[in-house]
């Protein structure tokens, strides 16, 4: 199938007119959001445009940064990075726009489109690469933030209905805490213009549940799906943000690609807390291994590591919390 790419929007630019009609017709109209929104600078936007037209917000897969508040009404959730999977999600709606991120990025393979033949979809970019390389779609090259300002001005909008926000339930404390509770606390007990960095891949889905980014706050993960990353960008954060509140949230395999970087933190004063989801292993490496038939892949295990001894020996403060009831007052 020829896909179509153009340059260019503004309230007044037939594009966007266009994409405005389609969504002002659609019944079931869906907004996919990715980390360009973020950074230029666009959560208002699309907050605005989301409420206009009742669309459901999603995220795309592997976004980079939180692009709309994930307490909000029109919030439906997270885009998982395999076709299989976003065909089954966006097979819900009759319309869907990308602004700011890939269409789309993929982690597994399976086989099959990613987008369902009755899906219409628009994509709209900065990135001139990502509008060429689009997977589906008709994709137009803007800045996300103008593009949005401009159709929430031009589509007719609609009276909101359903979507119902879906409360996570909460997690009990228990004997042997779960990464769950811990994230909870966190998300509890954080300012509202918190900024997160995560690199705990295993925890992801509970981080979403249980620690929802609001508003204020901001959100950064590797957008390659690496490691390594998280520690040394989380004290960059606080050192150019001194007066923020830096919170890492980061597994125990993850905090081993670049620990050291918890000296600069010590040497510079950084305002940031490591929060070390320990499962005494690679888990995600782990999951990949059964999925690809090697279940018992050598050298993911990694027992008796005392990460608070290795941090005390960088010169950062450390505890070792095992029960739930400890983790308010250490955090």
């Amino acid at each position: 199938m020829q896909r179509v790419v153009k340059a260019g929007a503004s309230a007044s630019s037939a594009e966007l007119a266009r994409i405005a009609a389609v969504h002002d017709a659609s019944v079931r109209p869906a907004l996919v959001l990715g980390a360009e929104v973020d950074a230029d600078d666009g959560r208002f936007a699309a907050v605005a445009l989301a409420e206009k037209l009742g669309a459901d917000v999603l995220v795309v897969p592997l976004s980079s940064r939180c692009s709309f508040p994930e307490d909000h009404p029109r919030f439906a959730g997270f885009l998982q990075p395999v076709a299989e999977l976003l065909n089954h999600e966006l097979g819900k709606y009759d319309t869907v726009l990308v602004v700011g991120a890939p269409v789309f990025t993929l982690h597994v393979y399976t086989p099959g489109p990613v987008v369902p033949s009755g899906t219409t979809l628009f994509h709209i970019t900065a990135n001139p690469g990502q509008a060429v390389s689009a997977l589906a779609g008709e994709s137009l090259v803007s800045s996300p933030r103008r593009a949005l300002e401009a159709l929430a001005q031009i589509v007719s909008g609609r009276p909101a209905k359903r979507r119902a926000a879906g409360a996570s339930e909460a997690v009990a404390p228990v004997e042997s805490m779960s990464p769950e509770f811990v994230l909870q606390t966190l998300a509890g007990l954080l300012p509202h213009d918190a900024v997160f960095v995560e690199e705990a891949p295993t925890h992801r889905n509970a981080m979403h549940t249980h620690l929802p980014i609001i508003m204020g706050q901001r959100f950064h993960v590797a957008a390659s799906g690496g490691l390594g990353w998280g520690m040394p960008a989380a004290v960059g954060m606080a050192l150019a943000d001194p007066g923020a509140t830096v919170v890492c949230i980061i597994g125990d395999g993850s905090s081993l690609y670049s620990i050291q970087s918890l000296r600069t933190a010590a040497q510079r004063g950084a305002n940031v807390v490591f929060a070390v989801l320990n499962n005494s292993g690679y888990a995600a490496m782990k999951a990949f291994g059964r999925r690809l038939g090697v279940p018992n892949a050598p050298g993911l295990d990694l027992p008796d590591i005392d990460l608070t001894q290795l941090a005390r020996g960088f010169g950062v403060p450390a505890d070792h919390v095992t029960e739930a009831s400890d983790v308010h007052g250490a955090l």
